[in-house]
């Protein structure tokens, strides 16, 4: 009995011991660590295309405090100060390092340029081209997250506090350029579109005219028109501020490009601040798909003033090619090239295309090539309201 009663006493006082071995293992916890900018790279207020190059800022904070000794994976987080001040919506940005690298003090950092920084805030939902207050802060993970909702993650994440600058940003989405009469309201006016955001000798467009007298409208950074640039018409060149127009005695149909740039684009034809308007009656399909020739037969598709699209039913050789191209009588005022293979995939199939000079139709209809007699007739819709965004869209007719 007394050795009994020894064992129970040695271990009831063994217990206290063993409890506070395990209180000192290692224990990850929160430790609030800040980001602030290297002094040596100011930040600029204003980002420019010119200076895409350039560094915008180097972050700087020190390595994360785990409570215990560990190495953290770091991002950025950048978001929107007035419309999103709890980083809801904010854009995740690794730089393409994943991990950023520590100095030897403990000291972590990153480099940012101003063509980096542009891309992001134009990718906010709240992005406008006018002066934003930005707030950056750097996401701290230890361990390993997971995208399954039936695992449990095992990462631990910190957030440092941020710190807000204001930054005016350029719009990265191709510009508009609007052609109306004094009338109008340049806003809601016919549009033209460059093909990138920093191009200004490409910019085309079909559009419906009314007689009258048309002038060109630049907007501004923004894409608005409140104080737009305006060209008017002098001898067939674009004249900035200029009291000339151009004169439409006819209403119809119309193929325009315009170059506002100081050289001429030999892609297009289309010389220094000028530009080119071709009327067109209709627009059809032609090419080795439709057995049209290439180009004595246009077969001609209808516009249907209700949705403003253009329409054909047409047997379409199996695998052949083909092409749409806007026509006045006889005379080609534009042709359009497929950019891929057309798909039948759901009830209807859509392929977008591109407005080019190509004479050479690469939209291949669907199926595979037999012989020219294996066809499948389709209902066809060609959309060119929206500039430099065509689509056409097959449809089965089994009729």
């Amino acid at each position: 009995m007394k050795y009994i009663l020894k064992i129970t006493v040695f271990i009831f006082a063994l217990l206290p011991f063993i409890s506070c071995t395990n209180d000192k293992d290692p224990v990850v916890s929160k430790n609030a660590f800040e980001v602030r900018q290297d002094a040596a790279f100011p930040i600029p207020s204003v980002l420019l295309p010119a200076n895409d190059s350039d560094v915008f800022a180097k972050l700087v904070w020190d390595e994360t405090n785990n409570g215990m000794p560990s190495v953290s994976k770091y991002t950025v987080l950048i978001s929107d100060h007035d419309a999103d001040p709890n980083f809801t919506n904010a854009i995740e940005y690794n730089l393409g390092l994943g991990l950023v690298v520590v100095d030897g003090d403990g000291v972590s950092n990153c480099t940012i340029k101003v063509s980096e920084i542009n891309s992001i805030l134009n990718r906010l939902p709240s992005f406008n081209c006018g002066v934003m207050n930005i707030d950056f802060r750097i996401k701290s993970t230890l361990g390993v997250t997971s995208t399954n909702a039936l695992v449990q993650p095992s990462a631990f994440v910190q957030y440092s506090k941020p710190f807000t600058v204001a930054v005016t940003a350029y719009s990265t989405k191709a510009p508009f350029l609007s052609m109306a009469r004094d009338t109008d309201s340049p806003a809601t006016a016919p549009k033209l579109a460059s093909s990138a955001y920093n191009k200004s000798n490409d910019y085309e467009g079909f559009v419906y005219l009314e007689v009258g007298t048309y002038k060109f409208y630049k907007p501004d950074a923004c894409n608005e028109y409140a104080t737009p640039t305006v060209y008017g018409i002098n001898s067939g060149a674009l004249v900035q501020d200029g009291t000339n127009g151009y004169n439409v005695a006819t209403a119809g149909f119309y193929f325009i490009k315009v170059n506002l740039s100081a050289s001429a684009n030999t892609d297009t034809g289309v010389g220094a601040l000028s530009y080119s308007i071709s009327p067109f009656t209709s627009i059809g399909i032609f090419g080795n798909g439709t057995k049209a020739t290439l180009f004595a037969g246009n077969n001609p598709m209808t516009y249907d003033s209700t949705t403003k699209k253009w329409k054909i039913t047409w047997q379409l050789i199996n695998g052949k090619k083909f092409s749409f191209r806007a026509v006045n009588g006889s005379t080609a005022a534009a042709v359009l090239v497929g950019s891929g293979t057309a798909s039948t995939t759901g009830p209807t199939a859509v392929t977008s295309f591109f407005g080019t000079v190509d004479t050479f139709g690469t939209i291949k209809a669907p199926g595979d090539f037999v012989d020219n007699t294996t066809k499948t007739k389709y209902d066809i819709e060609l959309d060119v309201n929206t500039p430099r965004n065509y689509t056409f869209t097959f449809t089965v007719n089994p009729n």
